[in-house]
C-alpha cells in the first residue's frame, strides 16, 4: 500500500485518498476529508490535531503527534510511553 503520492501540480482526488489511507488507515477520522485539501501536509496536520484530541486530550503523555505521520505510528508511541512509564 505504500503508493507514491504526488505533492506538486494537480493533485487528483484519487490521490487525495491515497492520503486517507496512507495516514488515517484506520479511519478514525473520517471527518476530515482529503479531497477538501490542495496539499497531503495540510490534510496531516488536521489529521494530528484529532489524534491529539482523541488519544490524549489532556495532554497526559510526553508524544507528539507532530512527530508521525501516521495514526498507526502516533498510538503505538503513546503505548510505549505509558509502558516505560510503568516499568
Amino acid at each position: 500500500m505504500d503508493k507514491e503520492v504526488s505533492q506538486e501540480g494537480n493533485v487528483i482526488e484519487e490521490d487525495k485518498k491515497l492520503w486517507a489511507e496512507k495516514h488515517n488507515f484506520y479511519n478514525s477520522f473520517n471527518s476530515i476529508d482529503p479531497t477538501q485539501y490542495d496539499h497531503e501536509s495540510d490534510y496531516l496536520d488536521d489529521l494530528r490535531v484529532k489524534w491529539k484530541e482523541y488519544y490524549d486530550p489532556s495532554d497526559m503523555y510526553d508524544v507528539d503527534p507532530q512527530d508521525y505521520d501516521r495514526e498507526e505510528d502516533y498510538m503505538e508511541a503513546i503505548k510505549q510511553y505509558i509502558k516505560s512509564k510503568y516499568r
